[in-house]
C-alpha cells in the first residue's frame, strides 16, 4: 500500500511539474517584442502542424530559424501577409517575440519585418 501511494505521489508530482513547465514555455512565447535582429533570408517554407495549421518558417544564414507570428499591430495584416512580404536572398530587420529553445523545437516568432539597407 505504501509503495502504491509513493508511486502515485511521484506520478502526480511529475505531471504537475511537466504541466507547469509547459505553461511557462507557452507564456514565454507571448512575451513583448524583443530586440530587433538583422538577418539574410536563405529559405522559406510551410510545415504541417496540429489540426491542419501551417507553421510558416523562415531560415536565415546568420540568425537561425524563425516562425512567422501574428503581427502586433492591428492594421499590419495577417501572418500570411507578413510571410509573403519576406523574400529569399534579401536582408531584413526583424522584431521577434519568444525564446529560442531548439531542443523543444521552439524558435522566436517574427512579428514585424523591415527591409534592411
Amino acid at each position: 500500500m505504501k509503495r502504491t501511494t509513493a508511486i502515485t505521489s511521484a506520478a502526480a508530482i511529475t505531471v504537475t511539474l511537466l504541466a507547469t513547465a509547459a505553461l511557462t514555455v507557452n507564456a514565454r512565447q507571448q512575451l513583448p517584442v524583443s530586440d530587433a535582429v538583422t538577418c539574410t533570408i536563405t529559405a522559406k517554407g510551410a510545415e504541417d502542424g496540429a489540426e491542419e495549421i501551417k507553421h510558416l518558417r523562415i531560415d536565415t544564414v546568420d540568425c537561425g530559424s524563425f516562425r512567422v507570428a501574428d503581427p502586433i499591430l492591428i492594421d499590419a495584416g495577417t501572418r500570411a501577409d507578413l510571410y509573403r512580404s519576406i523574400e529569399t536572398g534579401q536582408t531584413y530587420t526583424f522584431d521577434t517575440r519568444g525564446d529560442r529553445i531548439e531542443f523543444l523545437g521552439l524558435v522566436p516568432g517574427i512579428v514585424a519585418a523591415t527591409p534592411a539597407g
